[in-house]
């Protein structure tokens, strides 16, 4: 799920808050993640969209690790 979701918000931040996507509600699952990537000015949350900006796109790949489970957050991808 965490994989398709970080996939989804590079193409299309708000397709990955579809309804039923993932069976979960994201914006309160990762809350946390979306309001630091906020204060970073890389995302941008409205009620039911979310947006990266130019550089959250650009920083994206630095940043997905935080949506992992914490045990897993040092992990790196091969």
């Amino acid at each position: 799920m965490i994989r398709e979701f970080i996939l989804q918000m590079k193409r299309d931040a708000s397709s990955a808050l579809l309804p039923g996507q993932f069976g979960i509600d994201v914006l309160s699952r990762f809350a946390e993640q979306f309001g630091a990537l906020q204060e970073r000015g890389f995302l941008r949350v409205d009620d039911d969209s979310l947006s990266l900006s130019r550089e959250g796109c650009c920083r994206w790949t630095g940043c997905w690790h935080e949506f992992f489970l914490p045990q897993h957050r040092n992990a790196r991808a091969t």
